[in-house]
């Protein structure tokens, strides 16, 4: 083989080589952007997942905080309910406690009238006894 042939298949294989390089850098490339595409695809995916599940979570929070507040407003009305029933209950049994008191204090004062009555005739009987004797 001679200097020129040598020197001719070196080139050849240079130039092999520099294709070669050139093939591979292309389809590294090329796959590069293929995965990088995946990944965004991917990416936007699943954020768009988390979004829903965001959505879905915030409609659940929304509705407890809403059961919440029913639940608070309920138990507020019922307070009122029960406080103002115990008021009545209240002014009711105060009332029902001074109408006996004016009952008890009118029979005391009827059991008085009879006892001084008895005692008026009682003295008057034994002041005309007295007279007779």
């Amino acid at each position: 083989t001679s200097k020129a042939e040598l020197s001719s298949a070196i080139t050849g294989l240079g130039d092999n080589l520099d294709l070669h390089r050139s093939e591979t850098q292309k389809a590294l490339d090329a796959k590069k952007a293929e995965l990088i595409e995946a990944l965004e695809t991917q990416g936007k995916s699943h954020k768009e997942a988390l979004d829903a599940f965001q959505a879905m979570a915030q409609q659940g929070l929304d509705n407890h905080t809403a059961e919440l507040a029913s639940i608070r407003s309920d138990h507020a009305s019922h307070s009122e309910t029960i406080r103002n029933d115990l008021e009545a209950h209240k002014t009711a049994a105060q009332a029902a406690l001074e109408a006996q008191k004016a009952e008890a204090s009118a029979a005391l004062d009827a059991v008085k009238q009879d006892l001084d009555s008895h005692k008026a005739a009682s003295q008057a009987a034994l002041d005309a006894h007295k007279t007779e004797a």
